[in-house]
């Protein structure tokens, strides 16, 4: 009897050390391979989600590469309401997850008071303006310099087009972020001498609303017109390959290239390449906490031009004047404004003396 229940305590002993190791397949149940403890991340969408194309797929990527590499465990959840947002933190919280990435400011009301509840969790919100603690970081894209840049070449190519010195703009939502982009995008058309229509399709997966204003656009003169509008965009890539030659468009996010023939260049933030870059710094222990803002310097925003024979048609000379432009910001000579009252002044001032 006694060694019938000397094998019972030692195969149940067995069980339980083969479960305390995960297993088989430790990878799957959060090991990264070399027996560490894999890195848990959670990344929570916010009003749109995987599949846009743009912005959010982007961010996504990055975090793919880093689970492919670093063994990472990653999840991921999408949230239509915003009240559904303080539920979402913290289940991942409880979860155990040791980041949790949000795609949109709008989390940054939600997040003080929870950061505090989780010390040992980190938080990182995309274009946040939470209150800093720290475990909590905002990161702020500088995507006024790259939407002046491309502001102006939508105008010049407009322009070359055969249309009016003019460049379009198509958003999604209204929100701080699109705002500081749309001032950027207009004060670079003006800048150059033109001018810039904006409009906002009220959603950024509305892409029948995205495509009427963009035909409204190429009907007051525009040739070229830039999308900013999330998944709505591929309205405004069809708007253009509707029209036929002579009509483009501009992407987001990292090109978008591939989605459409239309698109000739775009106004890109790097959101994947950063966003690994920050989970990288956060594995080896200096991600910064605070708000940090990632430009034209550091690479994470700027204008990308067609990677094939689309860019044929851009002329040299345009592309000489965005590549003065850009060191112009860069070594401070034009101060890009980004809210109505910087865009008032620099009207004011910039715009009158030219």
């Amino acid at each position: 009897m006694k060694k019938i229940l000397s094998l019972f305590l030692a195969m149940t002993l067995m069980l339980t050390m083969l479960a305390g190791c995960g297993g088989t397949g430790g990878d799957s149940t959060g090991e990264n391979g070399t027996g560490e403890e894999a890195i848990k991340i959670g990344y929570i969408l916010i009003g749109g989600g995987l599949g846009d194309q743009a912005s959010n797929d982007d961010q996504y990527a990055g975090l793919t590469r880093f689970s492919e590499e670093f063994g990472a465990e990653v999840k991921y959840v999408e949230i239509t309401e915003l009240q559904d947002i303080d539920a979402a933190i913290r289940n991942y919280a409880d979860q155990g997850m040791n980041l949790i990435i949000f795609n949109s400011a709008d989390a940054s009301e939600f997040i003080p008071a929870i950061a505090a509840e989780y010390p040992e969790v980190s938080f990182i919100i995309t274009e946040g303006t939470a209150e800093e603690t720290d475990n909590v970081l905002n990161v702020r894209t500088d995507v006024a310099d790259a939407s002046f840049l491309c502001g102006a070449f939508c105008a010049m190519m407009s322009q070359e087009l055969g249309g009016e010195l003019a460049a379009g703009f198509v958003g999604g939502i209204r929100n701080p972020n699109l705002e500081r982009a749309q001032f950027g995008f207009t004060a670079g058309a003006e800048y150059v001498g033109g001018e810039a229509t904006t409009a906002y399709a009220g959603s950024f997966t509305d892409a029948a609303t995205a495509k009427e204003l963009t035909h409204q656009m190429f009907g007051s003169g525009i040739r070229v017109v830039q999308a900013w509008a999330g998944g709505a965009n591929t309205g405004v890539f069809e708007a253009a390959l509707n029209m036929g030659e002579g009509y483009y468009s501009m992407g987001g996010a990292s090109g978008q290239f591939n989605i459409s023939d239309s698109i000739i260049a775009s106004n890109c933030k790097l959101l994947g390449d950063l966003t690994y870059d920050l989970c990288v710094q956060f594995k080896d222990g200096t991600l910064p906490y605070g708000t940090m803002t990632y430009g034209l310097k550091e690479g994470a925003v700027d204008i990308r031009y067609a990677p094939d024979e689309r860019a044929d048609i851009i002329p040299q000379e345009i592309k000489d004047k965005i590549d003065e432009l850009r060191e112009m910001i860069l070594a401070g000579e034009i101060d890009v404004p980004s809210t109505q009252e910087e865009y008032d002044a620099f009207a004011a001032s910039v715009l009158a003396a030219e």
